[in-house]
């Protein structure tokens, strides 16, 4: 997981590939979960799961639709 604020986008995953997918934009901010993400963010060679809708912006950027629940997993 990248904070990815200073770009714009808020917070991505980035695959093994190298390829990253918005997880939450940064619009979109509100309440305890951008706190959480940034700690998470912190975490030196964590991985992750997310189960969520994708979508694409008009850029092909795929992101997660914030209308719907992500869910976010640490793997051991």
């Amino acid at each position: 997981m990248i904070n990815d604020i200073e770009k714009g986008d808020g917070f991505v995953l980035r695959t093994a590939e190298g390829i990253t997918h918005i997880l939450l934009l940064a619009m979109f901010f509100d309440g305890p979960s951008v706190g959480m993400l940034d700690d998470l963010a912190k975490e030196p060679n964590a991985t992750f799961l997310a189960r969520g809708h994708a979508a694409a912006s008009e850029r092909g950027t795929t992101y997660y639709e914030p209308s719907r629940c992500v869910f976010l997993y640490r793997l051991p």
